[in-house]
């Protein structure tokens, strides 16, 4: 974004404004970065995880966006600032993975809400049940 400089004689203060026409600092509106949001619930899934959080504070702006990362490995996601849950794919079963999830405004990021995850392949059912007797009632082993 170019920016213009003017010299103010009287207070030999420079203001700094965008370019853009309208456009405002963040900062002279009073807006500050969101806060974190709060996780929920997490899911571990074969090669991934499901995240749900709680809506992040805006810091008086509106949202960007949420973004989800697994590290090691920095697997993200992004989904829209009116989502609540994510799917993760990319990272490997057996290892622990910190999730993060952070939400933006104009002001930029704010913090991460952090939780934990193991991803995993997850065991099949029981099967189909199978009666055992000619009788009226069915015994299902599983």
């Amino acid at each position: 974004m170019r920016r213009i400089t003017w010299w103010a004689p009287a207070a030999a203060a420079a203001l700094v404004l965008p370019l853009c026409a309208g456009a405002v600092h963040a900062e002279n509106r009073g807006i500050e970065p969101p806060v974190k949001p709060v996780i929920t619930q997490v899911f571990p899934r074969d090669g991934g995880a499901r995240v749900r959080w709680a809506a992040a504070d805006d810091g008086g702006d509106d949202l960007r966006s949420y973004v989800v990362t697994a590290n090691p490995g920095g697997h993200r996601v992004s989904v829209r600032a009116d989502v609540r849950e994510a799917v993760l794919t990319g990272p490997d079963n057996g290892t622990t993975y910190a999730l993060e999830v952070a939400v933006g405004n104009h002001t930029g990021p704010g913090p991460a809400a952090t939780a934990e995850v193991t991803p995993r392949r997850c065991p099949s059912g029981p099967g189909s049940p199978s009666p055992r007797s000619p009788s009226s009632s069915a015994r299902c082993p599983w």
